[in-house]
């Protein structure tokens, strides 16, 4: 016979000891003794004299009465380790917890199949009962920061149960109100956990313990939980030095201002004054931190001079939005964007400049895995949103913003959802970058987010925060997420389908189809790539024989049903065009000149992906088989068919492409994505796939702190520029929003000299009209086309200009390559042709780079 023994701890509950015990001693659990522990926190009513009345009556009642500090977690743990039982349950003495729950929470249990059972009120089924929404909405984000600790949606209930060993772990320095949150962490991806609906009530009688400061220390206790070093000394002493970094900071800024610097160099150089002066005083006051050699100091040291930079980035990112686009002068934007950075270098500080502890082993490897998969997912969505808006819109960006101002059901070079979103976009945030960049931000998050729950499906939520990790720091899919291009759409799609897919495999779901048939019809919407998706799916229901019997259902038909009529408008675009961009994505592509160009699409793959995570990836699928031949995985063949197909299939037929023609370094990116869930997996100790500390661990999160660094200077240098006389590189396709105002000076002289309004003619295939007409000063961009007019193909304005209205107006020739301004085809088509000329763009007396230019007296289509 097993036995259980619940848990009730106590502190002046007087007036609810009788009807609680009442409905103790009323339940039964099949194939266990029961006996109840009172554990009383020095209750000064009569809450002890009523619990021994029943005493007289039951023997499995006692008492264990505390003498030290009241505090609900060490209560039950001591309550606990008293205890001899198989089980424990905790359930709270002010009857708020249904104890009729008690038998289906111990169910789980004693049947073997769980380590803990968690009574949950925010499952199907579970609730609160008579709570208005603003004190549900605080408890349900009140428990959402301990997620990532727990696993479970309900994090902070009360009421639980759990074999007795499950205690054995839990970090002496436990404290608080939330002893669940203790449990859970102690045994992260090793318990097995479920959570069982229950309906919680207020309290009739007594009053609540909970207070402020036990809020307080539930967050610190949080943050000590996830690795960083809380209390409020701590945070006091913190507040201190960074006022006085504050004053330090802002002076030196505001004097270096007087001096004439730029605001580049006078934020730059004020920060790591007021950094250098905030690390000494934290070092040695806030954290009381002492080093033990040169190697540990050298160790602080690098760890604060990174974060400090990585600070300095997202400095730099509120600084540019409250300039450039709130308005605010560089006086009043520093302090903002001095908290910013305060608010990131204590975070930092906390957590690895100076921790509380290094504890390597068990479930705090999980724990760090997660931490750092949810500061790196975060920092890179935010430097992406702060530099969104202050960051120009690279050629490609404007060539798609371009599409909306000729919005159609086609168009010649690409499919046309990403111009009916951006159409929307810019209709609700303006024609600017913002409204542009918005859409790639957002399908950004969105393949982070697929990428989280595929992996979670597939294997477990460790492994899924690892893979969310890889996903936001991976350069094609940050560059997808911040740049407005096709590829955006189509990660977002075939990520999402990969999902789809997978819960058809795992799940046996035929609902999952239908947004499987969503994301290939709007995934063809975006790009004819997603036909190697596809491709990708006939494959595996093929070779996967436990799902074959899918070919006899017709929801399948009706999924490709779904995907083609979604397609359709493209159907009958090309139809009405004469499949002129059917042909342009296949047969043009196939009648270039033969070209081995293999060695590029290897080097294609170190630029998508750097070599250590291309390596990460290799080893991963050539090690499937044994990664995936756990107990955690079922279907192992489903399982090595769906990594093997999605991944090799797109890159085998660009890998055949290769051999006789250049393919665009992009290309191959979606092919990628479903190895990141096998990445993330095989990164987890989860799996045990790779040994504790191993260099291939360490690799990937060098490179994760490196790319990070890279990003965040990247857009920092298109945002603010660099700091004092650094020259420029790189230039020559950015600062349009500058060179447009040069071409429009331009424009003024020559209409001025004519007396007519000129042709402005861009000679590369789109990117400088495109430009142009998206930075235009005068918003009047009809004179402005591309090489069509000179009659070479121009893509889509072949469609959207006609060279022959312009017929005998002046025209200025714009190239980025000066042989483009003597070539033929420019003589050929103008009368008056005046010698090429070099225009410099300047800002803050800086150049920035170089246009060449031709002026003709007549253009001649």
């Amino acid at each position: 016979m097993r036995s259980v023994t619940i848990i009730i701890p106590t502190l002046n509950e007087e007036d609810n000891i009788d009807p609680l015990l009442e409905k103790l001693c009323g339940v039964s659990i099949n194939d266990c003794n029961i006996e109840f522990l009172f554990v009383d926190d020095q209750s000064t009513d009569s809450t002890i004299d009523k619990i021994k009345q029943w005493q007289n009556r039951f023997n499995n009642i006692s008492i264990l009465q505390r003498q030290a500090a009241p505090d609900l977690a060490k209560s039950i743990i001591e309550g606990a380790r008293l205890s001899t039982s198989d089980y424990i349950a905790v359930i709270d003495a002010d009857l708020s917890h249904p104890v009729d729950k008690l038998p289906d929470l111990l169910a789980p249990l004693v049947s073997g199949n769980y380590d803990v059972a968690v009574g949950s009120r925010y499952i199907k089924d579970g609730g609160i009962a008579n709570w208005p929404i603003h004190r549900r909405l605080l408890s349900w984000v009140g428990g959402l920061p301990a997620r990532m600790l727990t696993d479970i949606k309900d994090t902070t209930s009360g009421f639980f149960a759990c074999k007795r060993s499950c205690f054995d772990n839990i970090s002496p320095d436990a404290k608080g109100y939330k002893i669940l949150l203790e449990l859970l962490a102690s045994g992260l991806d090793q318990f097995r956990v479920i959570e069982v609906p229950i309906v919680f009530t207020d309290r009739v009688e007594g009053q609540s313990k909970l207070s402020k400061k036990q809020l307080i220390e539930y967050f610190q206790r949080l943050i000590e939980l996830s690795g960083g070093r809380s209390s409020s000394t701590t945070a006091k002493r913190f507040l201190s030095v960074g006022i006085f970094g504050v004053i330090i900071d802002a002076f030196t800024f505001y004097f270096l201002l007087d001096l004439g610097w730029r605001i580049s160099s006078a934020h730059i150089t004020s920060f790591f004054i007021a950094a250098v002066t905030n690390y000494f005083f934290n070092s040695i006051w806030s954290f009381e931190y002492h080093h033990q050699s040169l190697r540990s100091w050298l160790s602080k040291a690098v760890k604060f001079i990174y974060f400090a930079v990585i600070a300095l980035i997202v400095r730099g990112g509120v600084l540019a939005i409250s300039i450039k686009l709130i308005g605010i002068s560089p006086a009043l934007a520093i302090y903002p964007a001095i908290l910013a950075a305060a608010a990131i270098n204590y975070f930092a500080a906390s957590y690895l400049v100076f921790p509380s502890k290094d504890n390597r082993s068990g479930p705090a490897i999980s724990i760090s895995w997660r931490v750092v998969s949810v500061f790196t997912i975060g920092f890179m969505l935010i430097l992406r949103f702060l530099y969104l808006g202050t960051t120009e819109l690279i050629p490609d960006e404007t060539y798609y913003w371009n599409y909306t101002q000729f919005l159609d059901i086609g168009y010649l070079d690409h499919p046309p959802l990403l111009a009916w979103v951006l159409w929307l976009s810019t209709a609700l945030f303006g024609d600017n970058e913002f409204g542009v960049r918005i859409v790639a931000f957002l399908c950004g998050f969105g393949v982070i987010f697929f990428m989280y729950q595929l992996t979670k499906l597939l294997f477990d939520r460790t492994s899924a925060y690892i893979a969310a990790f890889l996903t936001s720091f991976i350069p094609f899919t940050v560059a997808a997420g911040f740049l407005t291009t096709t590829d955006a759409p189509l990660l977002l799609f075939w990520s999402a389908g990969l999902y789809f897919l997978a819960i058809v495999a795992v799940k046996k779901s035929s609902i999952a189809w239908v947004g499987a048939g969503l994301c290939i019809g709007l995934g063809m919407l975006s790009k004819y790539t997603m036909i190697l998706f596809v491709s990708g799916i006939i494959l595996y229901l093929v070779l996967s024989s436990s799902l074959r019997y899918w070919w006899k259902r017709p929801i399948i038909y009706a999924s490709a049903i779904l995907s083609i009529i979604l397609f359709l408008p493209v159907v009958y675009w090309n139809a009405q065009h004469d499949w002129s961009s059917f042909i342009f994505q296949t047969g043009r592509r196939l009648d270039r000149t033969n070209e081995f160009s293999t060695h590029y699409l290897l080097l294609h793959f170190l630029v998508l992906l750097t070599p250590v995570i291309l390596y990460l990836f290799i080893k991963s699928l050539k090690n499937v088989k044994k990664i995936i031949t756990t107990p955690i995985v079922r279907e192992h063949t489903a399982y090595i068919n769906y990594f093997t197909v999605f991944s090799l299939v797109p890159i085998s037929v660009y890998f055949i492409f290769s051999l006789t023609h250049y393919p665009r370094f992009h290309w191959t990116a979606p092919a990628w994505l479903v190895l990141i869930p096998l990445a993330g997996y095989a990164l987890s100790p989860t799996s045990n796939f790779l040994p504790t500390n191993s260099k291939l661990s360490k690799y990937a999160l060098y490179s994760a702190a490196l790319l990070c660094l890279c990003y965040g200077a990247l857009l920092h240098y298109a945002a603010l520029g660099l700091p004092f006389n650094t020259p420029l590189r790189f230039s020559e396709h950015y600062f349009w929003k500058q060179t447009a105002q040069k071409v429009h000076q331009l424009e003024i002289e020559v209409e001025k000299s004519s007396g007519q309004s000129p042709l402005i003619v861009g000679l590369s295939k789109w990117s400088i009209a495109s430009a142009l007409r998206f930075y235009d000063v005068d918003n009047n961009v009809t004179n402005i086309i591309s090489r069509n007019a000179v009659g070479r193909p121009a893509t889509m304005y072949d469609y959207w200009t006609s060279p022959e209205q312009w017929s005998d107006r002046p025209v200025v020739f714009i190239a980025l390559n000066p042989n483009d301004l003597v070539a033929k085809e420019v003589e050929q088509h103008a009368d008056g042709l005046q010698a090429p000329q070099i225009g410099i763009i300047i800002l803050n007396n800086k150049e920035l780079r170089y246009i060449h230019y031709r002026i003709a007296e007549r253009y001649l289509p």
